[in-house]
């Protein structure tokens, strides 16, 4: 009878493993092969990824939900729903829903968690315990003021620049101008220190810009959310978050964010002032200095002008809206000879 040998030994480890990865595989995708979706994308995340590196990555959702239904298998244990009351149902309080691992791609510094990225619901609850009254703005005495000194700003800029006078058509990206007065609004709101963005006429530090080639990384790395936590245990996400000289971009607005958190703490970590803006009241309501930077951060970057910019294409697609505008665009330059 032959022995095991050391090369039988392997063999038979070798055999089991492939069984175990089998059976994982199968019950992997077993488990959700009731939901309909594309061939084979139950299977494995490769199409899945693939997809998030369009540029029309929301089409092919309403695609795939209007071919599969409201609810769409896309990978392994990936759906996609396009039912309102499903998700409402999701996002209710005390829902039994739990946040994915693809959360690990909000995170603004490697490794260090926000209200936006923490899975640990816990957690999650304490800080919005801590940021409701900041976020609802109900602490900030000036949030009026401040909102409309920056829509008067904007109209200054658009009548100083960018009138259409004596037959001479100036154009403008309104679109660009909007995420000018969204981040000058948002950082007077978060920390009273203004951009100035409208001021210049300019995304003076490239911030703007580098969101704009960031979310595009961010979206298809959050499909392989173990990638990131490998990047990040090895310390190369923290290394490449720190390169550059700090002088633009995130870099630049990371330093001026935690700088005025500095500001709001003494040595020993105790809160110095009583701000009436969102940093204040986070810090009132117990927010550490090391959240505070956290969330500072956050306020930043989730502006993003993406509800004004909806609501402006939403209305400049509809009929009934141009006739109104029209209307009263006519009427306006009636009254004032220009528009």
């Amino acid at each position: 009878m032959m022995g095991f040998t050391p090369t039988t030994t392997a063999a038979g480890f070798l055999l089991l493993g492939i069984a175990w990865y089998c059976i994982s595989w199968f019950r992997s995708w077993h488990r959700l092969s009731h939901i309909p979706g594309p061939r084979g994308w139950g299977c494995t995340i490769v199409p899945w990824l693939r997809l998030h590196t369009r540029t029309d990555l929301f089409d092919q959702f309403y695609n795939l939900t209007a071919r599969y239904g409201p609810l769409v298998r896309v990978g392994p244990n990936t759906l996609i729903c396009a039912d309102a009351e499903v998700m409402r149902r999701m996002s209710a309080p005390r829902s039994p829903y739990k946040r994915a691992d693809w959360y690990f791609a909000m995170r603004l510094n490697p490794g260090e968690d926000n209200i936006f990225s923490t899975r640990d619901e816990a957690r999650h609850d304490e800080l919005r315990r801590k940021m409701a009254a900041g976020y609802s703005g109900k602490e900030n005495l000036t949030l009026e003021q401040d909102i409309d000194a920056a829509l008067l700003e904007l109209v200054g800029l658009i009548e100083r620049k960018y009138l259409s006078v004596g037959g001479q058509v100036v154009p403008m990206d309104l679109a660009r101008k909007i995420q000018f007065l969204t981040s000058d609004v948002m950082s007077k709101l978060s920390f009273d220190h203004k951009f100035r963005d409208l001021e210049t006429d300019a995304d003076q530090w490239g911030y703007i810009a580098e969101l704009e080639a960031l979310f595009p990384n961010i979206t298809w790395t959050a499909t392989v959310p173990e990638f990131l936590k490998f990047m990040t245990r090895l310390g190369l996400l923290q290394k490449l978050a720190a390169a550059g000289d700090g002088s633009m971009g995130m870099a630049k607005v990371k330093a001026v964010a935690f700088e005025q958190v500095g500001k709001r703490f003494d040595r020993d970590g105790k809160p110095r002032d009583d701000m009436r803006d969102m940093l204040g009241s986070f810090i009132r309501h117990g927010l550490t200095r090391e959240e505070a930077k956290q969330e500072s951060l956050l306020n930043l970057r989730v502006y993003f002008s993406s509800s004004l910019l909806a609501s402006l294409c939403f209305h400049s697609t509809s009929p009934d809206r141009l006739i109104f505008c029209g209307a009263m665009t006519d009427f306006k330059s009636r009254q004032n000879g220009r528009l």
